[in-house]
């Protein structure tokens, strides 16, 4: 089962949140399981109840990210709030360029692992 993940924002100002109550309703709905960090849909007026009702789990940022196999994000998190997720091909694109992080586009077995997919929800204009 695929394990995505939803943390709480930390930039200050930001209110968004990757990924509301309805959208994990989805993704449970299509057989992933989804943990979502205590607190992130605060700034978006989503209670962690909200995302409870639909079936995900609450829990610190290390607990949601353990074992992550995607990552959910609108802005770059801190690279060490990622330790203890899956590693994975990553596509670096629009995050990368956003945030200066290189990624390798598929990890072979002559490069270290990349990081979980981790992808902004919704870019700013």
């Amino acid at each position: 089962m695929t394990k995505i993940s939803v943390l709480k924002e930390a930039a200050a100002g930001e209110t968004r949140v990757a990924a509301t109550a309805e959208t994990v309703k989805k993704f449970i709905a299509l057989g992933a399981s989804v943990s979502v960090e205590a607190g992130a849909g605060a700034g978006a007026s989503i209670a962690d109840a909200d995302y409870a009702a639909v079936g995900a789990t609450i829990g610190t940022a290390a607990d949601v990210v353990k074992d992550a196999d995607i990552i959910l994000g609108v802005q770059g998190p801190d690279p060490a709030a990622l330790a203890g997720a899956l590693a994975m091909p990553v596509e670096p694109g629009h995050f990368a360029e956003m945030h200066g992080v290189v990624t390798p586009a598929i990890a072979g077995p002559a490069q270290p692992p990349a990081r979980p997919c981790l992808w902004p929800a919704a870019p700013r204009h």
